[in-house]
């Protein structure tokens, strides 16, 4: 399943919002928030059983409707949201939630916001295989034909329309699909295994090497996490290749 996150959501649904009790909460919370894992969404029901099945990363709409006309004890509902693996809730109602619980607030909650948003998942995670897969042919048929990284990154630049670049571990351009741009003086060494800077995603190749893409646009955060590794994998082939041929 192509991980779809709640900062990928909300810039694909606008009827979502990200809630905080506090309006000034900092970036690094709001952040990690956004961060989380979004497989599905279900609906507390007024009517036994309350809650659905969860498996976990689910998003859980709690409308205040169906807690007042059910006699729900709120907060055992909550408990058990969370105990059961789901990433969040969507309210239409502020309340106190577990730690551990992402808000989103929907006011009012349409009738139609769960299968709507499920849809979405459904087709964004569609179109993003399908254009992995499709990057996937484009790579292999660079790679067959011997290539070196420079044509890898071009080749996958002109399918992406987006810039990539490989530096090494002290920020130093080793390959480009655009050279002559140089690079972002931003672009560094990955710590872990992935991360973003700003509007830049970045993946720590087998050796020291850094893979950036970007800049990437926030509609296609979700694409670009999932063709990095792809990308990453061809680019080693072909850094591999390149020390043979030396």
């Amino acid at each position: 399943m192509a991980e779809i996150t709640i900062g990928d959501l909300l810039t694909w649904e606008p009827r979502l919002s990200l809630y905080h009790d506090d309006f000034f909460a900092g970036s690094e919370l709001q952040a990690a928030d956004e961060d989380r894992e979004v497989t599905w969404v279900v609906t507390v029901r007024a009517s036994l059983p309350v809650l659905p099945p969860l498996r976990g990363g689910e998003l859980v709409i709690v409308p205040q409707r169906t807690v007042a006309d059910s006699g729900i004890n709120l907060q055992e509902l909550l408990r058990e949201i969370a105990s059961r693996g789901a990433t969040g809730i969507i309210f239409d109602a502020p309340f106190e939630v577990p730690d551990g619980l992402v808000r989103l607030l929907a006011d009012p909650i349409p009738v139609d916001l769960e299968s709507d948003v499920n849809r979405l998942l459904t087709e964004q995670r569609g179109s993003i295989y399908r254009s992995g897969t499709e990057l996937g042919r484009v790579l292999q048929q660079a790679n067959s034909l011997g290539v070196d990284v420079e044509q890898v990154l071009k080749s996958a630049s002109t399918y992406l329309e987006m810039d990539v670049t490989v530096v090494g571990p002290n920020a130093e351009l080793l390959a480009s699909s655009a050279p002559q741009n140089g690079h972002s003086p931003k672009l560094r060494a990955v710590n872990g295994s992935r991360a973003w800077s700003g509007d830049f995603y970045g993946t720590r190749l087998a050796g020291t090497e850094t893979l950036w893409l970007g800049p990437v646009t926030s509609d296609r955060r979700a694409l670009t996490r999932l063709v990095a590794d792809r990308l990453a994998v061809a680019v080693e082939a072909a850094l591999a290749h390149a020390v043979e041929v030396r």
